[in-house]
């Protein structure tokens, strides 16, 4: 968004792209299937720090990793030379992973229906009178 970050794709259009059983598996079991360039990474660095972000961007040098900074609580992106990663893995989403556990049926169905709601924006021709 303007003057932020983005957490997860757009909602918008989101019933276009996934059917009702995909929409529920997203909700239940967030891990299985996270959007392209969503995914968080821990990156283990040589002097023992423990990052955890979204790589934004990557070179033959260093990768750009989005992240609050633990010293102002800031998200920003920090590029962190290759040299001095010693492990990367993928993190879990940051999408609560009980999420259904606190919804009734009720409100499970209509967080899915809703969701289904959400189509593409179509253009329409204006109409005349």
């Amino acid at each position: 968004g303007e003057g932020g970050s983005e957490a997860g794709p757009s909602l918008m259009g989101v019933g276009s792209r996934l059917d009702g059983e995909s929409l529920l598996r997203s909700i239940v079991r967030p891990d299985a299937d996270i959007a392209e360039g969503f995914q968080s990474w821990l990156l283990a660095l040589d002097n023992g720090e423990v990052l955890s972000g979204r790589i934004v961007e990557e070179s033959e040098d260093w990768v750009a990793v989005e992240m609050v900074d633990s010293e102002t609580g800031e998200l920003g992106v920090f590029e962190i030379p290759h040299d001095e990663i010693e492990t990367r893995k993928r993190d879990i989403s940051a999408m609560p992973q009980d999420l259904s556990q606190h919804l009734s049926r009720r409100q499970m169905r209509d967080l899915v229906a809703f969701l289904s709601s959400l189509q593409e924006a179509e253009e329409t021709a204006p109409t005349g009178h």
